[in-house]
């Protein structure tokens, strides 16, 4: 179902961030288009009858990938899709996976948790801030989600300074 997808399947890609995520959360259309030169990024999709109905962006680094973006074309949600995206992703990447969501603040948030949570992933109650995607944008207090387990603290800050150096490019 799912298959790498590639600088030709983008603007699909971006049509879909663009219309899953707050602004905040996900770069410009070209620092985004930019990622796919980066080694250890890759963008997975279930794509149908040619539309890309989902994708999931990774970033694999040596000891953990971090999905950083994961959403389903409205057209599409709501019949299992995301939940065999998710799992088919978790089968064939045989690391431990880290991924952000929203505080559990209102019913939606704690509903995506619940997704998490259904699929395997531990919720890390550890203070998380993603930091500016670009110039211009804000930082987001997020919290991190990690699978298959929780993670102790220490493992939660090798995993937050590896994103923050390697994603973002800041050392902490």
């Amino acid at each position: 179902m799912l298959k790498r997808l590639g600088r030709e399947d983008f603007d699909d890609i971006f049509k879909i961030m663009d219309d899953s995520f707050p602004e905040d959360e996900y770069r410009p259309y070209e620092g985004q288009k930019a990622l796919f030169c980066r080694t250890e990024y890759s963008v997975y999709g279930a794509v149908e009858e040619s539309e890309t109905a989902g994708f999931i962006s990774v970033w694999e680094f040596e000891e953990f990938a971090y999905i950083e973006h994961f959403a389903v074309d409205s057209r599409f949600r709501n019949g299992g899709r995301g939940k065999e995206m998710l799992q088919e992703l978790l089968r064939n990447i045989d690391k431990p996976f880290v991924l952000e969501v929203e505080p559990p603040e209102t019913e939606i948030t704690e509903r995506r948790i619940g997704f998490y949570n259904r699929n395997g992933f531990a919720f890390n109650d550890y203070d998380y801030i993603q930091l500016p995607m670009w110039e211009g944008r804000n930082p987001v207090p997020l919290k991190i989600m990690s699978y298959p387990e929780a993670l102790s603290q220490t493992d939660f800050e090798k995993v937050r300074d590896t994103i923050y150096r390697e994603v973002f490019g800041v050392e902490i």
